[in-house]
């Protein structure tokens, strides 16, 4: 899907799509940027109330941010992601704005952890398999 447009999921009524074609992606964008500058690391939910928008507003807007890595997932110093109880006590991620913008570009989808540790564990499982098969590993 087109990071320029809102979503509506394929099962929503018609009247969900003309809402998401009458809104302007790339403005949403923008204001969570603005917010995440002027504010410091904030969760998805602490961007929509500093900004007065509805989280169903900018959350959405997270992940095309983080696809071009305009933003990240801020971690604790132990590699984990910091998180930050929200309104509902449950955790949620804390996100900041990547400063150095030459990083800033379209990028491949965006892969959570686990996605990135399964797909290495397989590449690992695949050299493992050609080293035993010329015989370098008993």
């Amino acid at each position: 899907m087109d990071d320029l447009f809102a979503y509506a999921r394929s099962t929503d009524p018609t009247t969900s799509h003309a809402a998401a074609a009458s809104v302007d992606a790339t403005a949403l964008e923008q204001i969570v940027l603005d917010a995440l500058y002027e504010h410091g690391q904030m969760t998805m939910e602490e961007t929509a109330n500093v900004m007065g928008k509805s989280i169903n507003s900018l959350g959405p807007r997270f992940r095309p941010l983080l696809e071009k890595n305009m933003i990240y997932e801020v971690l604790n110093n132990d590699s984990t992601n910091m998180t930050r109880a929200g309104v509902s006590g449950r955790q949620r991620q804390v996100y900041w704005v990547q400063q150095d913008k030459s990083l800033w570009c379209e990028r491949p989808p965006y892969m959570s952890k686990n996605k990135q540790i399964a797909e290495l564990k397989e590449q690992l499982a695949e050299a493992n398999e050609k080293l035993a098969h010329y015989g370098y590993l008993v």
